[in-house]
């Protein structure tokens, strides 16, 4: 999963000369944060929490986790100790700790934490929330400033508490994975393979998990070839959540007002279809073609039609005079 993450991180890092040669360097410091999870993670009463985010001229990481609340002070010490030392007192840390450090399973005596201090110039941010039965949840967030810099228009919408209140809303939805950024190509194979893997965790049901992923391919496929591109970026909204035994998928794009008419003519056709009628359909399309959808979205959306348990909703929003968004809601 980590290695995963990264891949979706360098695609976007990758696609950007003007901040590629951070792409090492943020590496680094997502698998740390991602790593925190995995090692750390003292129950599975609570999901772990992972962040990662490109705004106003900084990239936060963020991550969550559970650890016992008897750590809390020895951490909570560690950390505001890093905080208070500049960039040469962190490496003669780094040195120290290194070659004193004893190499636990569950990593080194705080050569991460040092190391994202280091790697960042920033301080690192955290705040420990109590559960119960002895465990409390550990926020932690980093802040790396980009080539370009900060603009200034951060704001407090990026402080750790708005990364907390994010965890809780996702909490309260059934969502364990949301994205808004670049829908290209590059970006698909990573997150479709990052996400089947989270699919294949949450359902023993083969066929369950072959529909929900088939949909998912189709409404990623459908943001990156029709969505359309707005100030100068073609990105998109992509949400997956399970609750009651089902797979939620959901997924947003800009698309031309001149295209709202056609696009929501053919979800109203296919909607009071039966499963016998859009199977059908889809064979006369594979078959004989649709003149008059040069672009193939057709099957796509006969395709997440058909693999769904309910009838797919999906409404229109105007946000511009020309454009629109579109998004649509599939449970498997």
């Amino acid at each position: 999963m980590t290695s995963r993450i990264i891949g979706l991180s360098n695609s976007y890092f990758e696609s950007r000369p003007e901040i590629a040669k951070l792409h090492r360097k943020t590496g680094f410091l997502i698998a740390e944060c991602f790593q925190n999870i995995v090692r750390h993670n003292e129950s599975d009463i609570e999901n772990g929490y992972f962040l990662s985010r490109n705004a106003h001229g900084n990239l936060f990481i963020a991550s969550g986790n559970v650890i016992d609340t008897d750590a809390v002070g020895m951490l909570s010490d560690k950390l505001d100790h890093l905080n208070k030392l500049d960039k040469d007192e962190l490496k003669e840390v780094y040195v120290e700790t290194l070659s004193n450090q004893q190499i636990s399973e569950k990593g080194g005596a705080g050569l991460g934490l040092i190391e994202m201090a280091r790697k960042t110039g920033n301080k690192l941010d955290y705040e420990f929330e109590g559960i119960a039965n002895g465990l409390s949840y550990f926020y932690f967030q980093l802040r790396l400033e980009l080539p370009q810099g900060d603009d200034g228009n951060a704001g407090k919408i990026y402080e750790l508490k708005h990364t907390i209140e994010l965890r809780k809303i996702m909490l309260a939805e059934h969502l364990f994975v949301v994205y808004k950024g670049d829908v290209s190509q590059d970006t698909i194979l990573p997150m479709a393979n990052m996400i089947e893997q989270s699919m294949a965790a949450l359902s023993e049901n083969e066929v369950q998990q072959k529909k929900a992923f088939i949909v998912l391919i189709e409404l990623l496929q459908n943001m990156s070839k029709h969505g359309k591109g707005m100030d100068g970026s073609k990105d998109g909204m992509f949400a997956l959540g399970e609750n009651d035994g089902r797979f939620i998928l959901s997924a947003t794009n800009a698309m031309d007002a001149a295209g709202v008419q056609d696009l929501r003519a053919r979800l109203d056709r296919l909607s009071p279809m039966s499963i016998d009628e859009l199977n059908d359909e889809y064979k006369r399309v594979l078959r004989e073609g649709d003149p008059d959808n040069a672009q193939g979205s057709s099957l796509g959306l006969i395709e997440i039609a058909r693999r769904s348990a309910t009838k797919p909703t999906y409404f229109f929003e105007k946000v511009r005079d020309d454009t629109h968004l579109f998004s649509i809601r599939a449970e498997i």
